[in-house]
């Protein structure tokens, strides 16, 4: 209900259940408001003032304006700052408090101007005056700062358990790649040993299938020096020296010379070099015909091109997609391995598409054992897809992205979390 000019009013929603008297505030008390406060538009708009111009709204229209999206989103901002169990007398008291401030307020005015201007309780009372403001922005000042360093930490503290649970995703990640680096450099290291002792083995079945002509001419001479003197040999023996050595047993034959001296190709290179200065004299030298100081132009324009090169060149970098809600899901596990090899993803290819031809996203994906027309699709779909690499092939790929600026175009690119962005 409300108090106006001495009027009781008992239409209200959902029915009269209990009179309820407020106070509300007349033309004189907004006049008195506007001076005490010293801001008249500002006092006239933002106080809550009963219906002056038009008559109180009916059951039929108030339950329409209450349906409104307007007036939901009002009493839902109410809400969220008061509790709404008794809500509306509540707010009727604020109005009628206010009113009575307002009188309250007059009476020390009126009790102000029948004192003297220089009396100490007027000075006091200017002073109480003066000290309740400097009060009231003490505490506002204190209350705005104590809830801005709540914020400060709020935030500090939600920042540090991102870090830490990424932190911790990558610390695990970490320790699953070491352990999947240690097994596949054990496999390494036993094949290696497998393939020193299977060349061992073959070089040393060369080694003993091979045809050793030096011993054998060295057996040779020494059997014809035994039967050069018509001695007969014996008949396992008759080869073409003995029947040489018969036929001619009085021939002088020269000693062996033993077994030949390993090729070597540093006497092939210095004959080569002792012969080139004779075939081929050597140019001469262009610089020693030029003066000091005149060089030619193109040494000094390949200079400037070569000097040029070698400056930094500054390029902008991507470190974000435009739009990066991020997600919880991580990389592929290390202990996972890929089910398919580089082959056999390239088998399932059409006859017509290249490997080479395709995005890198596109050709991991098709070794995780997805073809052609379903690698293609997943990696167009609005999803995050990162969790079908690898960390290092997804950090590869990432780093590629931010230097050609291609990370709005890769839709699942905005789902990946921000600690690999950074480790990119």
């Amino acid at each position: 209900m409300a108090y106006r000019n001495g009027a009781y009013v008992r239409d209200g929603y959902g029915g009269v259940e209990a009179l309820m008297l407020f106070d509300g505030l007349s033309e004189p008390d907004m006049q008195d408001l506007c001076t005490l406060v010293g801001d008249p538009a500002e006092v006239r708009e933002m106080v809550l003032r009963p219906y002056r111009d038009q008559p109180t709204p009916i059951l039929d229209s108030l339950e329409t304006t209450l349906g409104s999206l307007l007036v939901r989103r009002e009493f839902a901002s109410l809400v969220t700052h008061f509790s709404p169990f008794q809500l509306a007398q509540r707010t009727f008291y604020t109005v009628s408090l206010l009113h009575r401030v307002l009188a309250r307020d007059r009476q020390r005015e009126h009790v102000l101007q029948g004192m003297d201007e220089n009396s100490i309780a007027r000075r006091l009372l200017r002073l109480q005056g003066e000290h309740d403001r400097l009060m009231e922005d003490f505490v506002f000042l204190y209350g705005y700062h104590q809830q801005e360093t709540q914020s400060i930490r709020d935030e500090a503290s939600h920042a540090q358990g991102l870090l830490e649970a990424d932190f911790a995703r990558l610390a695990r990640e970490n320790l699953e790649a070491t352990a999947a680096l240690r097994q596949r450099n054990d496999d390494l290291e036993s094949q290696l040993r497998y393939a020193q002792s299977q060349i061992s083995t073959l070089e040393q079945r060369v080694r003993d299938k091979r045809f050793d002509a030096d011993g054998l001419l060295a057996f040779l001479n020494a059997g014809s020096n035994e039967f050069q003197r018509g001695v007969a040999a014996p008949p396992s023996w008759k080869t073409w020296i003995t029947v040489e050595a018969a036929d001619k047993s009085f021939r002088m034959i020269p000693p062996y010379p033993g077994p030949a001296p390993p090729d070597s190709d540093e006497g092939d290179d210095d004959a080569e070099r002792e012969e080139k200065p004779e075939d081929n004299p050597p140019s001469p030298d262009p610089k020693r015909d030029v003066p000091r100081g005149k060089e030619p132009r193109k040494s000094q324009s390949g200079s400037k091109r070569r000097a040029s090169s070698q400056r930094s060149v500054e390029v902008e970098v991507q470190c974000r997609p435009t739009v990066h809600p991020e997600s919880d899901v991580g990389p592929r596990s290390a202990s996972e391995a890929l089910a398919f090899t580089v082959s056999d993803a390239c088998a399932l290819l059409p006859e017509f598409i290249a490997r080479e031809d395709l995005r890198p996203n596109v050709q991991w994906a098709m070794r995780t054992g997805l073809g052609y027309d379903e690698a293609v699709e997943i990696m167009l779909a609005d999803a995050a897809q990162h969790a079908l690499f690898h960390r290092d092939s997804l950090c590869d790929m990432l780093a590629t992205m931010m230097y050609r600026h291609k990370l709005d175009d890769t839709l699942w690119a905005k789902y990946v979390p921000t600690a690999y962005y950074v480790m990119a």
